[in-house]
C-alpha cells in the first residue's frame, strides 16, 4: 500500500518559519502550525477519536478551525465540516448536515456562537480550548486509498446535500492537478472566503498544505474587504463563484486588477456570458472551472485569462479524462473519480479544441411528450428581452405531457415587464413550441443556494404550489 508523509509536516520541514494561514485571530508560521496541530492530536486521541472516526467540525473560519481540520487528519480520522453561518445557526441546514454526515465526534472551535453551543449540548462535543499535550504524537504516513474528507454536496436541485467521502488519492491528485493548470510559485497567497463546508473551500485548506504555500482566511463574503486585501499586492490566487465576482466588479467599478493577482478560480455555477464579456474587457485572469464534490472539486479549468467565446469550461485537468455516453452526459475517469470512474449530473459536449461545453444538468432537463428541453438554453433566450435580467427554468408535472416548463424572472424594468404572451410570443423566435415557457412568475429575486446555484428543487415546489392554486381560484 502507497503512504505518502502528512503535508503539514512536510511543510514544517521544508519552510519551518514561512507563514501558512492567516485569519481574523493571528498567523501561524508551518512550524507553528504544526506544534498546534501536535496538541490538539492529544485531545482527539484523549477523547477515543481513531483512525477512521468521522468527526465534524463546526466554527468561524479562523485559526483554530484550520489546526482542528488538520488535527483531525494528523490522527487519521476523517474531518466533516459543517454549516457554519453567522449570526451562528440553529437551523435545518444544521440539522440536516448532522443526519447526513452522521459523524461519532464534533468539534465545535472556541470562537463558535453561544446560540449554536447549546444546539449542539446533547451531542459528543469536543471543544478546541481543550488542553492537548506537550509531547508529540508522532507522524502517521496518509495511505492514498484512506478515506480523508466526509464533505455535502450542493443538494442544488433537490434541496438534500449528499454526503461525499474523499480519499487521500483524490486529494492529492485534485491539488496537483489545479496547480499545473494555474501555477505555483512559493510565496503564494490564497484568498478564503468560499464556506469552508463546500468542496471549493476545503479544497483551499488542503491544496495550501500539500503546496507548502499561504492562505488568508476571511470569516465571510465582503466585497469590499476583498479589493482591499487584492489591491494591496499580497493576494496571487482566489477562489470564488460567479454572483461573488459581479458584486466585487460592481464595489471596484470594473477597476483593472494588479498584475500580482495571478488566477480568479470560477466554478460552483455557470459563469454567464455577460460576466464573461466584463472580465474580458479588463483582462481580469478569471479562470472558469466546472467540477463537484465527488471530484474534489476541478476537473475541467481554463488557463487564467484565456476566458473561451462560447459557454466552455476550458479543457480537463491532468490526472482526469473525459467522455460523454449516447445521451451526452459527461463522465469523468482517472484518479479523480470515486473508484477510478463516475458518471456525473452533467450533460455536455467536447469541442474540437478539447475545451469541455457544458449544457447543463441531467436533472435540469425537462422531458414534455418525450422530447428534451434544456433549462439553460431557455433561461438564454428569455434573458434577451430588454425587460428580463434573470431566469430561472423548472419542469412542473403535467398529466398530458409529463412536464411543461415554467419560468421564474426577474425584471430589468417593471415599465416594459412584458405579460405572458407577450412572452411566450418572444421565446417562439428562437425556441420550438414544446419548449415555450407556460407558467411565467416575477420576483425581485431568483433563490439561489450558498454557492450561488439555482435552487431549483425548490422552485420547483414553489411553481406547483403557485400553479395548483390558480387553478383552484379558477374552479
Amino acid at each position: 500500500m502507497i503512504t505518502i508523509p502528512h503535508p503539514i509536516a512536510s511543510m514544517a520541514r521544508s519552510r519551518p518559519q514561512h507563514t501558512v494561514i492567516t485569519a481574523k485571530d493571528g498567523s501561524l508560521s508551518a512550524q507553528q502550525l504544526l506544534d498546534a496541530v501536535n496538541s490538539f492530536a492529544f485531545t482527539l486521541v484523549n477523547h477515543d477519536v481513531q483512525v477512521g472516526s468521522v468527526v465534524g467540525l463546526v466554527g468561524p473560519a479562523d485559526l483554530n478551525w484550520v489546526v482542528a481540520y488538520h488535527a483531525i487528519s494528523w490522527i487519521g480520522a476523517v474531518v466533516a465540516p459543517l454549516p457554519y453561518t453567522i449570526p451562528a445557526t440553529t437551523n435545518a441546514e444544521l440539522e440536516r448536515a448532522l443526519n447526513t454526515l452522521q459523524p461519532e465526534f464534533i468539534i465545535a472551535t472556541q470562537s463558535c456562537d453561544s446560540v449554536l453551543l447549546k444546539s449542539l449540548a446533547s451531542l459528543n462535543i469536543i471543544p478546541t480550548h481543550a488542553q492537548g499535550n506537550s509531547d508529540r504524537i508522532a507522524e502517521r504516513f496518509w495511505p492514498l486509498n484512506e478515506p480523508r474528507l466526509c464533505i455535502l454536496t450542493s443538494g442544488t436541485t433537490t434541496g438534500k446535500p449528499q454526503s461525499i467521502t474523499l480519499s487521500t488519492s483524490q486529494l492529492l491528485f485534485s491539488a496537483f492537478g489545479s496547480a499545473t493548470r494555474l501555477g505555483l510559485l512559493p510565496n503564494d497567497s490564497w484568498l478564503a472566503c468560499l464556506p469552508l463546508w463546500h468542496v471549493g473551500g476545503s479544497a483551499i485548506i488542503w491544496r495550501s498544505a500539500f503546496y507548502g504555500t499561504h492562505v488568508h482566511l476571511l470569516p465571510k463574503f465582503d466585497a469590499t474587504t476583498i479589493n482591499k486585501h487584492i489591491d494591496s499586492g499580497k493576494i496571487n490566487l482566489i477562489s470564488l463563484v460567479p454572483i461573488m465576482l459581479e458584486r466585487i466588479l460592481d464595489a471596484r467599478n470594473d477597476t483593472v486588477f494588479p498584475s500580482s493577482l495571478r488566477a480568479i478560480l470560477i466554478g460552483g455555477s455557470a459563469t454567464n456570458q455577460s460576466l464573461r464579456l466584463r472580465c474580458q474587457a479588463i483582462n481580469a485572469p478569471i479562470s472558469i472551472s466546472w467540477g463537484m464534490s465527488e471530484t474534489a472539486s476541478q476537473v475541467a479549468t481554463a488557463f487564467p485569462g484565456v476566458i473561451p467565446d462560447t459557454d466552455s469550461v476550458g479543457p480537463v485537468l491532468p490526472f482526469a479524462s473525459i467522455h460523454l455516453d449516447k445521451d451526452e452526459v459527461l463522465t469523468v475517469a482517472g484518479p479523480l473519480a470515486p473508484n477510478g470512474n463516475f458518471i456525473t449530473h452533467d450533460i455536455g459536449a467536447i469541442e474540437s479544441n478539447g475545451n469541455i461545453q457544458i449544457k447543463g444538468r441531467i436533472d435540469d432537463v425537462i422531458i414534455t411528450g418525450g422530447k428534451k428541453i434544456i433549462a439553460k438554453e431557455v433561461e438564454q433566450v428569455l434573458c434577451q428581452h430588454e425587460a428580463v435580467a434573470n431566469a430561472a427554468v423548472v419542469g412542473i408535472y403535467n398529466a398530458s405531457w409529463g412536464e411543461t416548463p415554467a419560468a421564474f424572472l426577474v425584471s430589468s424594468d417593471d415599465k416594459k415587464r412584458p405579460n405572458d404572451s407577450e412572452l411566450m410570443e418572444f421565446c417562439a423566435k428562437a425556441l420550438p413550441n414544446y419548449a415555450i415557457p407556460r407558467h411565467f412568475f416575477w420576483r425581485q429575486i431568483i433563490e439561489q443556494t450558498s454557492l450561488g446555484k439555482i435552487a431549483r428543487g425548490a422552485l420547483r415546489s414553489e411553481a406547483a404550489l403557485l400553479i395548483k392554486d390558480a387553478n383552484d381560484r379558477s374552479q
